[in-house]
């Protein structure tokens, strides 16, 4: 079933609509929580986040804004990182400088090790390269590629033109992709992550 239809089927209050989004996209939500999270909650309070996320899209379920919205990922990730963001004011967290505790190194197989450490570089690397973007750029590629808003959106939000939104977004790529090679890192090797 695409996605506008599980949108019209799920403002029709269809539970076969929210089954669907579950199996669907539990896992992309499950990743959105971890990438905003990091270790700073416990698998329990992760799981129990991914839940609510799909309660409160069954409970905002007329509320979705189906101009804004062609697909129900971007909704569902925007829910995901806003209550990971609340669960983490609550817990009083700083995700600036997280490190694991002793005992999950000891717990976690070389292997689980090395791609999580693998995983941070990227993401430390890739958080350096988006901060050397202009503020125009940097703020089209986070809406764009974190916020998963479409570009007539950000166009509007930012006041600019919806093709300069593409070229800025086309460029920001183009730079990054550049300086990534230029660090050894080869885009096609890591699309699991960088995707």
């Amino acid at each position: 079933m695409d996605d506008e239809k599980l949108i019209s089927a799920l403002k029709r209050r269809k539970k076969y609509a929210l089954q669907s989004c579950i199996s669907k996209y539990q896992k992309n939500v499950a990743l959105t929580v971890e990438a905003a999270a990091g270790t700073l909650l416990s698998r329990e309070d992760k799981e129990e986040i991914v839940a609510d996320v799909f309660i409160a899209l069954w409970q905002s379920a007329e509320q979705i804004n189906d101009q804004t919205y062609l697909s129900i990922k971007p909704y569902l990730c925007r829910i995901a990182r806003n209550k990971t963001r609340n669960a983490l004011r609550r817990q009083g967290a700083r995700r600036s400088l997280s490190l694991p505790l002793e005992e999950d190194l000891i717990v976690s197989t070389g292997e689980e090790l090395s791609e999580g450490l693998i995983r941070q570089e990227l993401q430390d690397t890739l958080k350096e390269l988006i901060l050397s973007l202009d503020q125009e750029s940097q703020s089209c590629f986070i809406k764009y590629y974190y916020y998963q808003l479409p570009i007539r959106m950000i166009a509007e939000e930012t006041g600019i033109s919806e093709p300069a939104v593409k070229v800025k977004l086309f460029r920001s790529r183009k730079r990054m992709r550049k300086l990534l090679e230029e660090r050894g890192i080869f885009c096609e090797n890591y699309k699991d992550i960088l995707l």
